[in-house]
């Protein structure tokens, strides 16, 4: 649990600065840590960085975009 609390708070703050709300940010912080935990062992369980190269790139454009009718930035 302590990896995961290191990493919470500044990628929540990230979020933050992208323009979503308190909840909405730990919400996708959350999110964005899971995926990227089940990237990376997708990565060494088949060795396809361009794969999941690809693969974390549309992840990060679909997590940072904003919600229906949101008010949220997109970088």
């Amino acid at each position: 649990a302590t990896v995961i609390a290191a990493w919470a708070q500044p990628v929540t703050e990230l979020f933050r600065r992208l323009g979503f709300d308190d909840a909405e940010a730990r919400r996708r912080a959350r999110l964005g840590l899971a995926a990227t935990r089940g990237l990376l062992l997708d990565l060494l369980t088949t060795g396809d960085r361009e794969l999941l190269d690809d693969a974390a790139d549309l992840f990060a454009d679909l997590i940072t975009a904003p919600r229906p009718g949101g008010t949220a930035t997109h970088p």
